[in-house]
């Protein structure tokens, strides 16, 4: 069976400052909750690079990605991070 990858981008401009957004977004687990995203599991994949991530949509479809990991301070002024993922249905 030949797999398939979406990718999914859209971008828009919000009326605030960098502080502000990363202040909401930086907790990307609490933010995942209150928009009600189902929680994440993440696994050890062969290549040390990446890692393997798992949630339910909608409390039933099973949906893996494997994604970078990386711990980051960028919720600190004036920085940014940049992580990409890779998805599968």
């Amino acid at each position: 069976m030949r797999q398939h990858t979406n990718r999914y981008q859209q971008r828009r401009r919000y009326p605030m400052s960098v502080r502000e957004a990363w202040r909401l977004l930086a907790d990307t687990d609490h933010l995942n909750r209150s928009i009600g995203l189902p929680p994440v599991e993440f696994s050890a994949l062969p290549d040390p690079l990446l890692r393997g991530a798992r949630a339910k949509a909608w409390g039933f479809l099973p949906v893996r990605w494997k994604e970078f990991p990386f711990e980051c301070g960028c919720a600190s002024v004036g920085t940014w991070c940049d992580a990409s993922s890779k998805t599968r249905r």
